[in-house]
């Protein structure tokens, strides 16, 4: 047998590296999603985070505590800054929490 240099040789692979389908159920139960009702049935969370010299961004989390549903932060979703201080920051992001919380209450979310 002549080996030729331009082919390559592969190893066989052992059953250890073959993939399997796994297949298996969540654990987590399914939770529909119930509107809410008024202001109170929101959870609303600020605070801000220092990127560098005098930059604060604001931090925002928003939670339908009817369903448990994270309206804030999602995916794509902006960034609250920078400002020059941090209470400025806090203070956006409560603003644009409480935008979120009417803008929910008016078309819900489902």
């Amino acid at each position: 047998m002549t080996f030729a240099p331009w082919t390559a040789i592969r190893p066989r692979q052992s059953q250890a590296y073959q993939t399997r389908d796994v297949f298996c159920m969540s654990k987590t139960a399914f939770i529909p999603s119930v509107p809410a009702a008024s202001e109170d049935d929101f959870d609303i969370s600020t605070t801000s985070r220092l990127v560098g010299y005098r930059r604060f961004f604001g931090v925002l989390k928003v939670v339908r505590t009817t369903d448990g549903r994270v309206l804030f932060p999602f995916d794509g979703a902006p960034e609250l800054g920078p400002y020059p201080t941090k209470l400025e920051a806090v203070a956006a992001a409560q603003v644009y929490g409480e935008h979120i919380v009417t803008s929910d209450l008016a078309r819900p979310e489902l």
